[in-house]
């Protein structure tokens, strides 16, 4: 009986064989359609963490409607689980190019002269050109083009007569485009909503902290103590962190008082 069942079986392959290898070639296509699909996210995490270490991408940004001072930035440096702060400016404004076209922008500060190095997060990869060394000088992200063509190295961008005047008397006349980099910040391809301008993003920029007259911070960068081993997507990551905000939440209900 074995003996039969198997040859009525090899007979039965022999006389399909072209059908037997289809249905096996779509087996098979399906089984690594299935195994590509359920390790593409664990390896897209892994490789997002791996790339947000490497360049010391921030845990928890503050940011506060009146601004941040030297006092603040003192007591946030003082609460614990807090390993590294660097206080920074940005701004959204209007932007003309040469051609005439007004882009929406994000102007950055990069890490000054005077942020130990130990404080210095959320680091650029220079692509092209060189890194800002004069308040009128900036460096472009490279990320998805929102509108029109980007600003190429040696183009001048002046700062729109649309904006604020907070803002255009904040800042130098005219940039000069000195390079372009690529930052762990901005991963999305979605456009960032902002309420200048058209009201989404269209150019990154980041600059010398020295271009920014204010006399306040805009913003802290802060890395949470202990979290550099840690996956950035795992639950004991969040726990970390969560633990670190929920101790800065009074923290500036306090501080806002005082300022």
């Amino acid at each position: 009986m074995r003996r039969t069942y198997r040859k009525n079986i090899l007979r039965t392959v022999r006389a399909s064989l072209s059908r037997f290898l289809a249905i096996f070639a779509i087996v098979a296509l399906g089984v690594g359609f299935l195994s590509g699909l359920l390790a593409s996210p664990v390896d897209m995490r892994l490789s997002a963490d791996d790339y947000c270490r490497a360049l010391n991408l921030y845990d928890i940004k503050i940011q506060a409607t009146q601004g941040l001072t030297e006092g603040d930035l003192n007591a946030v440096r003082s609460t614990e689980g807090v390993g590294a702060v660097m206080p920074a400016y940005d701004m959204d404004l209007m932007l003309k190019s040469q051609t005439g076209e007004t882009l929406t922008a994000r102007l950055m500060s990069i890490p000054g002269d005077g942020v130990e190095e130990e404080d210095k997060l959320n680091d650029l990869v220079l692509v092209d050109g060189r890194m800002p060394s004069a308040p009128d000088e900036i460096v472009v992200g490279l990320t998805k083009d929102f509108s029109g063509d980007r600003p190429q190295v040696g183009d001048i961008l002046t700062v729109s007569a649309d904006n604020e005047e907070s803002i255009s008397d904040a800042l130098p006349d005219s940039f000069t485009v000195v390079g372009t980099v690529k930052s762990a910040m901005y991963l999305s391809m979605e456009n960032e909503s902002t309420t200048a301008g058209s009201g989404s993003l269209g150019l990154l920029a980041y600059t010398v902290p020295e271009s920014f007259t204010l006399d306040y911070y805009t913003g802290f960068y802060l890395a949470v103590a202990d979290t550099v081993e840690l996956d950035s997507f795992s639950q004991a990551y969040d726990d970390v962190v969560a633990a670190v905000t929920g101790a800065l939440e009074p923290l500036g209900e306090e501080r806002s008082q005082i300022r």
